[in-house]
């Protein structure tokens, strides 16, 4: 009867042994693991997302060349006196990066993330060493492309004309760990230009007038 006993008690210690590391285990996947695999993550998706606008933007823009974006108006005196954007290249080229984009990021390989172990568990040496988790960026049919334009003063009599283009874009972030939606903006400067004399009054963008001061955007 004590043998049946004892055996009991070893069981039950055994168990609760193994309630307290599966336990413990959860503690550390969740409270622990998933909020630093969820950074992480997103510093890598945006690094990779960021790379293929980029890789994008260049290419067409070396396609087009950045001076068929804006045409320049003279007084008779042979100063700039207005700034017109060139809409049907703008357009154009505004189709041709969502397109490219879109194909891109649906076209694309698991890409892994690098849990290191010393971050979790405090300790420099582990600092190297840890699991890598594969995820999936999956687009999402939210994407947008906008352009913003800027003039600055580049010193006596010069202004610096710069044209950005922004993109929005939303992502489904799939892993084994989690499921994230995850919405990217990233801002590119795609053409600058230093205009020499008595700064622009007028800016036209897809046919709305703007008067331009410095720091106009």
């Amino acid at each position: 009867m004590a043998l049946y006993y004892r055996k009991r008690k070893r069981k039950l210690i055994a168990i609760s042994a193994l309630l307290a590391t599966f336990f413990l285990i959860i503690y550390f996947i969740v409270f622990k693991f998933s909020p630093l695999f969820y950074v992480l993550s997103k510093e890598k998706v945006y690094a990779h997302i960021f790379e293929i606008i980029n890789q994008t933007i260049y290419e067409q823009m070396k396609e087009i060349g950045d001076d068929s974006l804006i045409q320049y108006q003279y007084n008779t005196e042979g100063e700039i006196n207005a700034v017109n954007a060139n809409v049907v290249v703008m357009n154009k080229l505004n189709n041709e990066i969502n397109t490219e984009i879109i194909q891109k990021l649906s076209n694309l390989e698991n890409i892994y993330v690098k849990v290191p172990l010393g971050s979790l568990a405090g300790m420099n040496f582990l600092s190297g060493i840890g699991p890598e988790i594969p995820i999936k960026i999956i687009p999402l049919n939210t994407l947008g492309t906008e352009y913003r334009t800027e003039f600055t003063s580049a010193g006596i009599n010069q202004t610096r004309h710069r044209i950005y283009i922004k993109v929005r874009c939303e992502v489904n972030v799939l892993s084994n760990i989690s499921s994230d939606i995850q919405n990217i903006e990233i801002e590119i400067p795609i053409s600058e230009t230093i205009l020499l004399g008595n700064v622009p009054s007028t800016y036209f963008e897809f046919g709305k007038q703007t008067p331009v001061n410095e720091n106009n955007t």
